[in-house]
């Protein structure tokens, strides 16, 4: 799946674990993986207790990677359902797994890379159900994934991923107090992946 391969990468070193941030930043990061997601906590006004994971809410969801590169250093990449990419979605899709509320950026809008990060900003879609509108003054928090490579192998004359953390910030609601609007609540992920099977 991933058509960055070592990205252009000239280390002839025989090494089994990427350890230098070079080599991080080198190793494509592709195909089928497991991804153990952990909700560590929400700022703001208290969740509503109906519709979100407790903090320390624990679940695993198998993606599958897409990346490309342009240029060593310059890849990005798309993060698909466990069936993989569908290119009848590409205009549109966007995982999202109701088992830990992981979301991703639209596959048209992948992550981008600067050095063994990939980041991307998640457009916020609409809402509901709540018992006060939210606020039209009050900006909404950015909600962004990052995965950072921190673990890679050899692989022929380029570096592999191996082993992936991250975080992700997304709005999980808004509080209502007072007849009105009391401020944005954003919840938290932890995120650490390995290639599945």
């Amino acid at each position: 799946m991933g058509a960055c391969g070592g990205c252009g990468t000239s280390s002839t070193a025989n090494t089994s674990v990427g350890t230098s941030q070079a080599d991080l930043a080198a190793a494509s990061v592709g195909g089928h993986w497991q991804l153990t997601v952990v909700v560590q906590q929400y700022t703001g006004p208290p969740p509503p207790s109906t519709n979100v994971f407790q903090a320390g809410h624990r679940g695993v969801d198998d993606v599958v990677f897409v990346s490309t590169c342009a240029a060593a250093g310059s890849c990005t990449v798309q993060l698909w359902g466990p069936s993989g990419p569908d290119a009848s979605k590409q205009t549109f899709y966007a995982f999202y797994s109701s088992t830990t509320d992981l979301q991703g950026p639209p596959v048209s809008t992948p992550m981008t890379q600067s050095g063994a990060a990939y980041s991307q900003t998640i457009p916020i879609s609409g809402f509901g159900g709540y018992k006060c509108p939210p606020s039209a003054a009050v900006p909404k928090p950015e909600q962004r994934l990052t995965i950072t490579i921190t673990g890679a192998s050899k692989n022929g004359s380029g570096w592999t991923a191996t082993a992936i953390m991250g975080t992700e910030t997304f709005i999980a609601g808004w509080g209502c107090g007072g007849g009105g609007f009391t401020g944005w609540t954003v919840g938290h992920l932890a995120i650490t992946g390995h290639p599945g099977t």
